[in-house]
């Protein structure tokens, strides 16, 4: 097999990236599915609905490319790495034609690299636990960031990062106390903090937007307001936490423990 350890940043030993792009996008670079059209032609329903019926391959390609993304999941040893994707709203089993691994993993510098992708990236050096962009092209200027509590101001948690996220993970990857802790308004789409105590936390207007949060402790967390749409809540603990106004449509909220929480105006 073909070392690709040359594709991804020197800094680092683990790689743990994921690329989501529409549909279309990966159809221009190649990416096919016989199966997946000819189920659109013959009007067959997914999460979108009734699909129109059309004799057109043609057709019924345009109405993919249209509708679904597709997100591509690398991680392990950037020496061989594990590719694999999911295609959304699609259903499962759906097997695309993608040109391989390395193809793969060229396609995503160049989705990242044009900007027409979103991206999560926790890959991460493992002697001292630093997160590093999976590619050394995207490294950008590190500023300081820090993390404070939310009632005494006081500091919790300071280093050069790209984003607060970036922060908020190492923090947690370091052992750090984050109950108290101010994430108002703080982009944490997809990430994963599962198991994390987050108690009392102030994550306000907070986009959560696809988070693991499977098992996380949020007693007493504030999150009005805050975008939870498609999380998983899989059995977190969110006793006497304000949720007023949060978007919890499409979370997996399986063994959740809400009791005492404010769920007045909840969207889902």
């Amino acid at each position: 097999m073909k070392n690709l350890a040359n594709y991804f940043n020197p800094k680092i030993t683990h790689i743990d990236l994921q690329v989501t792009v529409n549909l279309g996008v990966a159809y221009e670079y190649g990416w096919e599915s016989s199966d997946l059209y000819e189920g659109t032609r013959r009007g067959e329903s997914d999460d979108m609905g009734d699909l129109p019926i059309t004799e057109s391959y043609e057709d019924a390609t345009k109405i993919r490319l249209k509708a679904h993304q597709i997100t591509v999941y690398v991680t392990g040893d950037k020496r061989a790495p594990n590719v694999v994707y999911t295609v959304t709203s699609a259903g499962e089993g759906v097997k695309m034609d993608t040109g391989g691994t390395e193809k793969c993993i060229k396609d995503c510098i160049q989705w990242i690299g044009s900007g027409v992708a979103e991206v999560t990236d926790r890959s991460f050096e493992e002697n001292g636990g630093t997160y590093q962009p999976a590619f050394s092209q995207f490294e950008t200027q590190k500023k300081d960031m820090t993390i404070l509590n939310r009632y005494s101001g006081e500091l919790i948690f300071a280093g050069e990062f790209n984003t607060i996220l970036e922060a908020l993970l190492s923090a947690l990857l370091n052992g750090v106390d984050l109950r108290d802790v101010d994430l108002r308004d703080v982009d944490l789409r997809n990430a994963d903090l599962s198991d994390a105590d987050l108690q009392d936390a102030d994550l306000r207007g907070a986009l959560l937007r696809g988070t693991n949060l499977r098992g996380a402790l949020l007693r007493g967390a504030d999150l009005r307001g805050a975008n939870l749409r498609g999380a998983v809540l899989r059995n977190a603990v969110l006793r006497n936490a304000d949720l007023r106004g949060a978007d919890l449509r499409d979370a997996d909220l399986s063994g959740a423990d809400f009791i005492g929480a404010n769920l007045e105006g909840v969207i889902g």
